[in-house]
C-alpha cells in the first residue's frame, strides 16, 4: 500500500532538496490532478512488482525442496 500511494517511490529531486509528490493525497484534499489514474498513483508499477513478489513468496513452499535439518 505504501508503494501504491507513493510514499516509497514518489520522491522528486529539486535544486537543493527532495520533495514528496503524492497526487492521490492532493486529489483527496480536493485539488485538481492532471492526467488519468496513472498520474493519480505514480508508483503503480512498483506496487504491482511488490505484489507479484509477495505472491511468489506465499507459494514458494509448492516449488521448493524442503531442507534436511539435524533436529535443530
Amino acid at each position: 500500500m505504501l508503494s501504491l500511494v507513493g510514499m516509497m517511490h514518489a520522491w522528486k529531486f529539486a535544486n537543493s532538496d527532495t520533495s514528496l509528490n503524492i497526487p492521490l493525497l492532493d486529489w483527496l484534499a480536493g485539488e485538481p490532478v492532471a492526467g488519468g489514474w496513472e498520474n493519480l498513483v505514480p508508483a503503480w508499477p512498483f506496487a504491482v512488482a511488490y505484489a507479484f513478489i509477495a505472491g511468489l513468496l506465499l507459494f514458494t513452499h509448492r516449488f521448493g525442496i524442503p531442507a534436511k535439518t539435524n533436529g535443530l
